[in-house]
């Protein structure tokens, strides 16, 4: 069987510092694919040869789609993007205030969805790519 390494150089992982970004940077890296992980902190990323910490915080960043392309011709083109990245406000949706909401919407729906269109035209341009989006 193949690996991912084989189909893909550069992958850009959202959220890389926990979770299912951390894994995806893992298994990722484990197959040969060069990651730039992006986090609020990028310290709390780990760092390896190919494992690139990137700062990103999709709610301080004016134009995702402008910081994406900028990072996007920088490192080459990416060939894989996962929107992974998120957070979570619990409680009773009553007492959701419109601050908390806007958060959330900025986070799980706008700037993955700048960062897919941007992901995707250069992937068009190159006639290769994949985008995933965690959701």
């Amino acid at each position: 069987m193949p690996k991912l390494g084989d189909a893909y150089v550069r992958a850009l992982v959202t959220g890389a510092s926990s979770g299912l970004g951390l894994a995806f940077s893992k298994a990722l890296l484990a197959e040969g694919v060069e990651v730039w992980g992006t986090s609020r902190n990028p310290d709390s990323v780990f760092n390896s040869d190919k494992m690139h910490p990137v700062k990103l915080d999709l709610l301080g960043e004016g134009d995702v789609r402008g910081w994406f392309n900028q990072l996007d011709e920088s490192v080459g083109g990416f060939d894989l993007v996962i929107n992974n990245a998120g957070f979570a406000v619990l409680g009773e949706a009553a007492s959701l205030t419109s601050s908390q909401v806007d958060a959330q919407l900025r986070v799980l729906l706008e700037a993955p969805l700048q960062i897919g269109i941007a992901a995707i035209q250069g992937m068009s341009l190159r006639e290769k790519g994949c985008l995933v989006n965690v959701s």
